[in-house]
């Protein structure tokens, strides 16, 4: 049925959207309204080469940050972060809204009232949303740093898929370079607890990869002398 049709639709590409694909040495950092976290990518599956990591489907309003290991060691901007976090909260509370209105209420008025005036006004709504959203980006694109091309991607897979805008406000943040190697960014972003977990996950992944590689290769020489400098980090 329509209805059904619908339903099924807009979860399977809500649920394609929220799905990551990274490399065997990246991570992300996930900034909730009261902490941050990370989260490495399921490496027991691989899809295309890459390992899949499939965001909170219940929290889009949670930005994400992509970081990668090694990288080059640099100071963070804090103030700038902040800055850019502050100037996502709209769009972390619009991201809210949507997934509430058509992850949830869509389905139920589809199959209550089936295609009638009132799925109608809801799509109304959801479309007033996202233009919001569009037109907020598009004032702020340079304090965002969103170049024309990523606005103009976001926009029109969010006309054409409403289901994409629900990951609006991740889709901006994942644009956003920290510019830090994970050890430093941790240490500065995370409480104490979390860091020593990471740490420990980080030193235990790495240990892993290095048995991949031959012990006189360059790779092998470079994540050595990172794990030492993980292991000295406190």
């Amino acid at each position: 049925s329509f209805e059904a049709s619908l339903v099924l639709g807009v979860l399977f590409f809500y649920l394609y959207d929220s799905l990551m694909l990274l490399n065997v040495n990246e991570l992300i950092v996930q900034k909730s309204f009261k902490k941050w976290s990370y989260r490495f990518p399921i490496f027991g599956l691989q899809i295309l080469r890459k390992f899949p990591l499939v965001n909170n489907l219940l929290m889009p309003n949670f930005l994400i940050f992509n970081l990668s290991w090694p990288s080059p060691k640099e100071d963070i901007d804090s103030a700038k972060l902040d800055s850019f976090i502050q100037l996502l909260l709209p769009l972390q509370i619009i991201a809210s809204l949507l997934l509430l209105l058509i992850i949830f209420v869509l389905p139920s008025v589809a199959f209550i009232f089936d295609s009638g005036p009132e799925l109608l006004t809801l799509f109304i709504l959801i479309y007033i949303l996202i233009i919001f959203s569009i037109s907020y980006l598009f004032i702020y694109r340079n304090s965002l740093g969103l170049s024309g091309l990523k606005l103009s991607s976001i926009a029109f897979e969010s006309i054409l898929c409403p289901p994409f805008a629900i990951n609006i406000a991740r889709k901006v943040s994942l644009n956003y370079e920290i510019g830090s190697d994970p050890i430093d960014c941790s240490k500065m972003l995370f409480d104490k607890q979390t860091f020593e977990l990471f740490k420990s996950d980080l030193t235990s992944l790495l240990k892993t990869n290095m048995k991949y590689h031959e012990k006189d290769s360059a790779r092998y020489t470079e994540l050595k002398s990172y794990l030492n400098d993980i292991t000295k980090t406190k």
